[in-house]
């Protein structure tokens, strides 16, 4: 896994595509649901789902903590 941070926290996966905070359509046709959490035990951060619709599935393409949303490049909506 590239994010390794992340697999104890798989289940943040479908809670924050499915309850994001913000939400940001990527420059390539990918979308960005970002979500803050204040429980973590590595500070208080943001979780970044990036996925892709494909017919009726969310597939994701990968997923990371992040302290700022600023950095998340695309157009938020």
């Amino acid at each position: 896994m590239r994010h390794p941070e992340v697999e104890a926290s798989t289940y943040r996966i479908v809670e924050t595509v499915q309850d994001h905070d913000m939400w940001v359509k990527g420059v390539r046709g990918e979308l960005k649901a970002l979500r803050f959490y204040s429980d973590l035990h590595i500070r208080l951060k943001y979780f970044l789902v990036v996925y892709r619709e494909l017919r009726e599935e969310k597939v994701t393409m990968t997923a990371y903590f992040t302290s700022t949303a600023a950095e998340v490049r695309g157009e938020i909506t």
